[in-house]
């Protein structure tokens, strides 16, 4: 599970959203599948108009599973996006993860 917070804020523009998602991948696989989802609050104020609403976050993708001894490296390059089922955005993105297995 995953929760986000992000925020921007200065004189003209603000910007914050929360979430929280559940994401499934296999860590034994050399390479795994990535699927996340979860719901999204999103709210925006640009000088004297604003707007807020609900949606639905996703990613979908893969990574590749590098174990050394207890140490765990995993390249993962996905797609992330958010619909609120009438329309949709999203990016292609790469992350370099790095995990340590008690």
């Amino acid at each position: 599970a995953r929760t986000s917070y992000f925020s921007v804020e200065n004189s003209a523009y603000s910007l914050y959203f929360y979430g929280l998602s559940i994401g499934l991948a296999k860590n034994s696989w050399l390479f795994s599948p990535v699927i996340e989802f979860g719901p999204e609050y999103a709210r925006r104020k640009f000088g004297s108009s604003k707007e807020s609403g609900y949606g639905l976050n996703y990613t979908l993708g893969f990574l590749i599973n590098i174990h050394f001894e207890k140490l765990r490296f995993y390249p993962k390059f996905y797609y992330e996006g958010i619909t609120n089922l009438k329309t949709h955005a999203g990016f292609v993105g790469a992350k370099l993860g790095v995990g340590y297995e008690f």
